[in-house]
């Protein structure tokens, strides 16, 4: 029987090898915020290879939280030069699992008027372009 009446807030994962098995990850101080600040109940969104449908997530939550990775916005993602070019290793990190499913989230959420927050990598100058298909400039 449920019992706590608190929202439900979606909160996107990074995925990282974990020895030979991929992990679904979201980082405690994001989760922690959830429940202290928001008063809310933190639910992992899985970045899975092919991701859940956005709309069905949605349509259980009262808000969603985009959180910051250290991972990067695959450069294809808004016409930029591949992720082999001439980049660092740091800047060169990527998650097309998480990209793949956040870049869903995300313009579905403001679609359906679902509160969102994206923090860092989430909202930065790279993904409100990639999102709403305008050119990146630096």
């Amino acid at each position: 029987m449920k019992t706590d009446t608190r929202p439900l807030i979606g909160v996107t994962a990074d995925t990282a090898m974990d020895g030979l098995h991929r992990a679904h990850q979201a980082g405690e101080k994001y989760l922690t915020s959830v429940v202290h600040a928001a008063n809310a109940l933190p639910v992992i969104i899985p970045s899975l290879p092919v991701p859940l449908d956005s709309q069905d997530i949605l349509a259980q939550l009262d808000g969603l939280l985009v959180t910051g990775a250290y991972s990067n916005i695959e450069p294809r993602r808004y016409g930029s030069a591949p992720a082999n070019s001439d980049v660092s290793k740091e800047s060169a990190h990527h998650d097309s699992q998480r990209d793949n499913t956040t870049l869903q989230l995300i313009p579905d959420a403001i679609a359906l008027g679902i509160p969102l927050l994206g923090i860092c990598r989430s909202l930065s100058y790279k993904a409100l372009p990639t999102i709403t298909s305008s050119s990146l400039r630096t």
